[in-house]
């Protein structure tokens, strides 16, 4: 018996990408499309927009400086050079030429509420500080998607911010003191199995010193 194929969501494969300085193209102007630069702005791509018109904030983040606009209909030269392409139009036939245009140039593209076009999809997230969580259902169910961020948002608060930060600084100082890989990998495991969330949320630093000391067989 054949293996069935499985459907297209789940052959996608999820990554984090580095926008910063990289080109991105919003085809239209309304709310979804404000909401998505916003998030872009924070990665620090470089935006082109193009629709004959654009919401206020849009205006603002023109005039600002933070984005472009080419106040006109969208035309297949507008994806020249870009790096990630997000159609947000809300005529369905603008979306189906830039996911047709994204798709001869090799270009990835997100078209909204269409993910069968999308080469691209971004899914629901939230961020604390370095730590980054995202849902995605390959689009069968981007309303679950953001249930499931409110939910776990709740129990991951922003105290994992700092969490994460101090774990950055200790992998340094294990990976400047400690030349095996097989070891280094232990002992990050070993601190993030005790548990040390309570006493950074605390601010024990002194208690925070002499446990890690501790579970690296350090003298604190």
């Amino acid at each position: 018996m054949p293996v069935a194929r499985p459907p297209q969501s789940m052959r996608r494969y999820p990554l984090f990408v580095d926008l910063a300085g990289r080109r991105v193209v919003v085809v239209g102007g309304g709310r979804v499309a404000e909401r998505k630069i916003r998030h872009l702005l924070e990665c620090r791509a470089r935006i082109t927009v193009v629709s004959p018109t654009v919401t206020p904030r849009l205006h603002a983040w023109r005039r600002s400086g933070k984005i472009q606009w080419r106040p006109r209909r969208y035309k297949r030269c507008d994806l020249q050079s870009a790096w990630l392409v997000i159609s947000a139009s809300d005529e369905p036939i603008v979306n189906r030429r830039v996911a047709r245009d994204a798709a001869r140039g090799r270009t990835l593209v997100n078209v909204v509420d269409d993910a069968a076009r999308s080469t691209a999809i971004a899914p629901a997230w939230f961020r604390r500080g370095a730590l980054v969580v995202a849902f995605s259902t390959g689009g069968a169910s981007p309303a679950l998607a953001r249930r499931l961020r409110l939910m776990l948002s709740r129990n991951i608060g922003r105290e994992y911010a700092a969490y994460v930060a101090f774990l950055a600084r200790v992998r340094r100082h294990i990976h400047h003191r400690v030349k095996d890989a097989a070891t280094r990998q232990r002992l990050m495991r070993r601190l993030v199995r005790a548990d040390l969330l309570p006493l950074i949320t605390a601010g024990r630093r002194a208690a925070l010193q002499r446990r890690v000391a501790e579970l690296m067989g350090e003298k604190p």
